[in-house]
């Protein structure tokens, strides 16, 4: 269930034409084929609505979920950590106070991270009057600060906070990072423009003959354009580019408690000793790049990945070996996958139509 957010002094012709809408679009999904079945596969009851960012953290004794969607603009439910049934009980508005820039006046989330040790803690990358802002929250999402505005345009937008609070946020072809609350902003050198912007960002643990009195821990940024990068310290004068193995493009890094994973060139690599090198681990069926992946934190060996045209595949083994996690989701976009910290055999796909669950063979 969805409770929706107040909506007072809509103008009249608006109206009608939401009033339309809501008239004529169930009766579209009569005659419209929506996803067929997919055994194994729990929806919530966020089906219908294509969630295009979702994460998940505990907070508490709760496990707090987050949404952004593009009708409901960004969704929060928790659930008591002692509640193991399935699915999700109420969403509510999370957004209150964060600018709309939308046909439906919701806010544009381009990017969304949580706290991984404090789930009423996370931030935003939010679109509005052709230029993206950054918000943060300590009380999940009941109020917001802005915290950076009149960032560039971004093509794919990138985030990451750390347990510690720290902060980093794309900008252009340089990382904005933030050591803490009341820290200032500090600029990374740029890496190379024809490497495009930032796709996504991992902070983690260099190696210990690397910049041994850095100030913050080794960067990695995956760009829109494939590559891969490391920066060791803010005393670092340069991006390192980091082949990963003979791939040619990188789709995406994810960091565990045992290294970091890659998903490149329809391969899967691994790297232990924070993305200095690599090693093939082995390799994906189909051509589709991956457009998710996950890893349990209870056994790095269990690995994740979404692929469009071949649906979700699991491997146990550490990415030497795959199967295919039932069947009717090959179609959607999938947009995250996550374990979920309530419950960590149970793994959530968000994707073009909402959020689905999937139990997950504990003894794999």
């Amino acid at each position: 269930m969805i409770i929706q957010r107040p909506a007072p002094g809509i103008p009249f012709t608006r109206g009608l034409l939401v009033g339309s809408l809501l008239f004529f679009v169930p009766l579209l999904l009569l005659v419209v084929p929506r996803v067929g079945s997919a055994p194994g596969w729990q929806v919530t009851n966020l089906q219908g609505r294509a969630v295009a960012q979702f994460a998940a953290a505990p907070a508490e004794g709760l496990v707090l979920y987050y949404a952004a969607t593009s009708t409901n603009g960004l969704q929060r439910s928790s659930i008591s950590t002692g509640n193991n049934a399935p699915g999700f009980e109420m969403w509510h508005a999370a957004d209150n106070g964060l600018p709309g820039d939308s046909f439906w006046q919701v806010p544009a989330v381009q990017r969304l991270a949580v706290n991984p040790n404090n789930g009423r803690e996370l931030v935003v990358l939010v679109a509005a009057n052709d230029q993206s802002s950054l918000y943060y929250s300590n009380d999940g999402g009941a109020s917001w600060q802005l915290v950076r505005g009149q960032l560039e345009p971004q093509q794919a937008g990138a985030l990451a906070l750390l347990a510690d609070g720290s902060l980093a946020v794309a900008n252009g072809q340089r990382l904005l990072w933030r050591a803490g609350r009341d820290a200032g902003w500090v600029e990374t050198p740029t890496w190379p423009a024809s490497a495009g912007q930032a796709h996504s960002i991992l902070a983690v643990n260099a190696p210990r003959d690397h910049a041994p009195a850095r100030s913050l821990p080794r960067l990695l940024v995956v760009t829109t354009g494939g590559a891969l990068f490391t920066l060791d310290g803010l005393n670092d004068s340069h991006w390192r580019p980091r082949p990963v193995g003979s791939a040619s493009r990188v789709d995406l890094v994810i960091a565990t408690p045992d290294g970091l994973y890659a998903a490149a060139d329809r391969g899967i690599y691994r790297s232990r000793d924070a993305g200095t090198t690599w090693s093939h681990v082995g390799d994906l069926p189909g051509a589709a790049p991956v457009q998710a992946m996950a890893v349990d934190p209870a056994n790095p060996n269990a690995v994740f990945v979404a692929v469009l045209g071949e649906g979700v595949m699991a491997s146990y083994d550490g990415g030497a070996t795959w199967q295919t996690m039932g069947r009717g989701l090959e179609k959607q976009p999938v947009h995250a996958l996550v374990i979920d910290p309530r419950a960590q055999h149970q793994l959530l796909l968000a994707t073009g139509d909402g959020v689905w669950r999937h139990a997950l063979d504990p003894s794999e």
